[in-house]
């Protein structure tokens, strides 16, 4: 269930970016207080499967990867949000085996 919410939740912050910076910004400050800490474990399930993109943005996000990355932007900013809990897994991001 929780998965399910956060992958719910990367997509929502990823289609704020549609708004504006303070939105997306909002948004995940929004999504991270919601979700909590315990979240964080399921956040990478996403880097490179990005939650279904919702029906109501169209055309929005077609090109090559941009689903994707938006997503991936979505995620990091929400693990931002979660600050000194979220630094293990960045840590293990950066310092990764595709470092």
């Amino acid at each position: 269930m929780l998965k399910e919410k956060t992958g719910n939740a990367i997509a929502t912050v990823a289609a704020s970016t549609l708004e504006s910076t303070g939105a997306f910004r909002a948004q995940a400050k929004l999504a991270a207080t919601e979700l909590g800490s315990d979240c964080i474990p399921f956040i990478p399930a996403f880097f490179h499967n990005s939650p279904k993109k919702p029906v109501e943005l169209g055309d929005n996000f077609e090109g090559l990867g941009a689903w994707m990355s938006v997503c991936q932007f979505a995620a990091f900013e929400i693990l931002y949000n979660l600050r000194e809990a979220a630094l293990p897994l960045l840590r293990k991001v950066a310092f990764g085996e595709y470092d």
